[in-house]
């Protein structure tokens, strides 16, 4: 159903009130401090019809009214008022664009950190691979007589190594026919599908152990598994016991503990498409731990399969324009400059 003029006016009015307050408002007080032009009495139908339709709740009998999930989310889609970051928000994150352009993953868990202090929520920032990892490169550095250093170079530059025993009687030229008979076999591809044959199909080219080709192909594919996994970092939960939203221990509990988790990272949304701003709120959330709170998150494709993500978590009541405009700049910034770089460098 689509709310007529004077209901939009009331929602949208009880929810910045609501933003900033965290109180539930009346009809009378509503009038009162918000200088709508109408009576408490026909306020109090219009509210009384929001709530009926589900855009308003009451926490109580005699309380006020206070948005519902569904309010959140008509407010966020047809009636927030567009919100730009000050001149010192933009210089911020705009230095700090130019002093860690080039270190992504620190870049990204710093800027988590900045949008959640200039909004005062927690933060989440990270990179994200949206493919699969694929090998560019495998070497072998022979440290001594008896040990050398696997390293795979991965696409986004991304490298892993590991220690391992150079295996008994296996000479220099040994070593480099298994290097080349891995980089024949698998660069340019992904492991996901790496089985121990390989190992066998490996030694026989290269005349090494099929033990130590054991060992490599397990390295290799547990390198790039590595790499599929979400990387996030959460900054500033504590935050969240400082909001009248969390002042039930129960509720805050479940949501810090939640956040300090390791496998957070699992629960946090990312927007499907770069560049995009996302907004879930409340029970839109698939994590039932964030039920009770709204996300906003944003993302940026760095290439090569990897996707850098920041979001906020706060509660319902947030003030979803500011953190959106923040979010936006920030991403709009990253991608101006990472085009300017990449420009200056061809």
């Amino acid at each position: 159903m689509a709310l007529g003029d004077r209901k939009r006016l009331i929602l949208k009015a009880v929810v910045d009130n609501y933003i900033k307050n965290a109180e539930p408002i009346g009809s009378k007080t509503l009038s009162e401090q918000l200088g709508i032009k109408l009576s408490p009495a026909t306020l109090r139908n219009e509210m009384s019809e929001l709530e009926s339709l589900g855009f308003l709740e009451q926490p109580h009998t005699s309380a006020g009214r206070v948005p519902s999930n569904k309010g959140y989310r008509m407010y966020v889609d047809e009636l927030m008022e567009v919100d730009t970051p000050s001149k010192s928000e933009r210089e911020r994150m705009d230095k700090l664009l130019l002093s860690r352009l080039r270190e992504f993953d620190r870049l990204i868990g710093e800027a988590a950190s900045l949008v959640g202090l200039l909004s005062s929520y927690a933060a989440y920032g990270g990179t994200l691979r949206i493919e699969g990892a694929k090998l560019k490169h495998f070497d072998m550095i022979l440290l001594d007589g008896n040990s050398c250093m696997l390293v795979a170079l991965f696409s986004a530059n991304e490298v892993r190594n590991a220690m391992e025993q150079r295996p008994h009687g296996c000479d220099d030229s040994v070593m480099h026919r298994l290097c080349d008979a891995v980089n024949a076999r698998f660069a340019g591809s992904g492991l996901e599908g790496v089985t121990a044959v390989a190992a066998f199909e490996i030694a026989r080219e290269s005349g090494a152990p099929a033990e130590f080709c054991a060992i490599v192909v397990d390295f290799l594919r547990e390198s790039a598994a590595s790499l599929v996994r979400r990387d996030l970092m959460v900054d500033g939960a504590a935050k969240m016991l400082s909001l009248p939203d969390f002042r039930e221990p129960e509720r805050a509990h479940r949501l810090l503990e939640a956040l300090s988790n390791r496998s957070a990272s699992d629960m946090l949304p990312a927007p499907e498409e770069s560049g995009r701003v996302k907004i879930i709120i409340g029970s839109e959330n698939l994590a039932e731990e964030l039920r009770d709170s709204s996300v906003v998150t944003a993302s940026y494709d760095l290439g090569e399969g990897l996707r850098g993500v920041i979001g906020v978590v706060g509660p319902t009541r947030m003030d979803y324009a500011k953190v959106a405009a923040r979010l936006g700049y920030f991403m709009h910034a990253l991608e101006q400059h990472n085009e300017k770089t990449n420009g200056s460098d061809e």
